[in-house]
């Protein structure tokens, strides 16, 4: 399992963020729609998300096959298994402490061309 995108420690954020510019016309962001955003939407969204997941045991990580077609949550029960989860997926430490309700969303990379949404809980 590889991630698919990287903090900053990997150089893309900083690549990213250089790449910004401002908009030279103004944007109405009121025409945008903002429902799925206030919270009691949004919880029920990742409530939903979460119960569509296929559950896989930590131990069953490596050697599941990854459909891209589906998202599979992965659950861990103790600091070390974090450590190792992250280790596997090269997310950095500290992510643990920026989760919304325990829940980590990575988009994992399973061959050249698809990825796969993995749910750490």
């Amino acid at each position: 399992m590889k991630l698919a995108g990287k903090g900053s420690s990997g150089g893309l954020c900083k690549a990213f963020l250089s790449n910004i510019a401002v908009s030279s016309t103004a944007v109405d962001f009121s025409l945008s729609p903002y429902e799925n955003m206030l919270k009691m939407n949004y919880d029920r969204e990742l409530q939903q998300t979460l119960r569509d997941s296929v559950p896989v045991g930590f131990a069953a990580v490596n050697s599941t096959y990854f459909d891209p077609s589906k998202s599979y949550r992965v659950m861990f029960s103790s600091t070390n298994e974090w450590f190792i989860l992250g280790q596997q997926s090269s997310i950095m430490g500290g992510m643990q402490c920026r989760t919304y309700c325990g829940v980590v969303p990575l988009m994992c990379q399973i061959s050249v061309y698809s990825l796969c949404r993995v749910i750490l809980t």
